[in-house]
């Protein structure tokens, strides 16, 4: 295979063309071609010419992961409307302050960025966009910061299963 640069700047305009022309969004699709190319790179010592082109390469890997990721944003578009369509809760319009300290304290244990920019998708309702303009941060880096806080989170408040698959605690 040839090197890593040649490589890109061989094929990224075809494998962009193609992630837009499957997702729609140039945003997304630059996000899929970098991902194509960092799974490239990952998986060079894969590559067999005797199988196939690297365009062909390249390709499967474009369409796997722009599939992927328009399967996952109407997932995520379906789950918005379901929860639009529940009803809202029933109880006090505020949380109290003891809970919104509890949730200050676990923003602070995320690591680095993670809870600034939780906080500012979640508390003050910015987009991802909005946060990497207001950050300076690539939008690619605010979503997966966003996506690891999130988890890191979910881990912190949920116990962990024990070997029977009951919660402990």
């Amino acid at each position: 295979m040839c090197e890593w640069k040649v490589l890109h700047a061989r094929w990224h305009r075809r494998v962009l063309a193609l992630a837009v022309q499957i997702l729609g969004d140039r945003d997304e699709a630059e996000e899929v071609a970098q991902d194509v190319f960092i799974e490239a790179w990952r998986r060079r010592p894969d590559y067999d010419a005797a199988r196939g082109s690297e365009w062909a390469w390249l390709r499967m890997m474009t369409q796997s992961r722009s599939f992927d990721r328009l399967r996952a944003t109407r997932r995520q578009a379906r789950l918005v409307e379901e929860a639009a369509a529940e009803p809202a809760p029933q109880g006090p319009p505020h949380a109290d302050e003891g809970e919104t300290s509890d949730v200050v304290a676990l923003l602070a244990r995320l690591p680095g960025a993670q809870g600034e920019l939780i906080a500012l998708a979640f508390v003050e309702g910015c987009t991802h966009r909005e946060i990497a303009s207001r950050t300076g941060q690539p939008l690619g880096t605010v979503k997966t910061r966003i996506r690891l806080g999130l988890q890191r989170l979910a881990a912190l408040v949920t116990p962990p299963f024990s070997a029977e698959g009951r919660r402990s605690g």
